[in-house]
């Protein structure tokens, strides 16, 4: 069995190329639910924004490593920013006791 070859020449582009990305950023809730605690969990203001810079760096570099344009990183860490930035929302509004 051969690997299926992504990268093809077409007669329109001549380098096509599929983007795969194992999951998208802002579906991974484990690393969504993980970036959130930690946030809440930093003392500080500059702790949380040194936390939240690094984590995007890193996720940054994962997805330039997978091959994906500037553009394709910027969509996918917007959708991370939502992601998270909802989950802090509920986070930080959910009522003790889990009435809401």
């Amino acid at each position: 069995m051969t690997q299926l070859d992504l990268c093809r020449e077409t007669p329109k582009n001549p380098t096509a190329c599929a983007l795969l990305l194992p999951f998208p950023i802002a579906r991974r809730r484990k690393l969504i639910l993980k970036t959130v605690s930690t946030i809440l969990a930093r003392k500080t203001t500059e702790g949380q924004q040194s936390y939240w810079t690094n984590t995007i760096n890193k996720l940054g570099a994962e997805l330039r490593r997978y091959g994906a344009d500037q553009a394709e990183v910027d969509r996918q860490l917007q959708a991370f920013y939502f992601a998270v930035s909802a989950e802090l929302s509920r986070a930080t509004h959910q009522q003790p006791g889990g009435a809401a």
